[in-house]
């Protein structure tokens, strides 16, 4: 056991890349998502079983792998110190919400989050 307040995710990764999984997690759509079920608590976390309701967008394998390659490059920058670092952080937070609004509902596949690696 991990702890009661990490959940674990097991992916198929030809289905979804765990980098594209990370940044979603990381962008405002599944942020107010979260922010929403904690919002039902006294705890600041969400419970197992609020997680299987999240949505995750989950765009076709080339978007992700192209989402994933530009958000590590930038990654990488903002490791580094560059000049202009303080405005790469929104950058990314920005490409991160292009690739969500492009696929939305109706528009790429979504998946649900799901206990112990069950589809996403």
């Amino acid at each position: 056991m991990i702890g009661t307040s990490l959940t674990y995710f097991r992916l198929d990764e030809s289905k979804l890349l765990p980098r594209y999984l990370a940044a979603y997690f990381r962008g405002s759509d599944f942020q107010n998502q979260l922010k929403a079920v904690m919002s039902q608590t006294t705890r600041n976390q969400v419970p197992i079983t609020a997680q299987r309701s999240l949505r995750v967008v989950i765009p076709p394998m080339a978007i992700q792998k192209s989402n994933a390659a530009i958000l590590g490059a930038l990654d990488d920058r903002i490791r580094r110190p560059p000049r202009n670092q303080r405005h790469l952080g929104s950058y990314r937070a920005s490409a991160v919400q292009v690739v969500v609004r492009r696929f939305r509902p109706g528009a790429g596949e979504v998946g649900r989050t799901g206990a112990g690696g069950t589809r996403c």
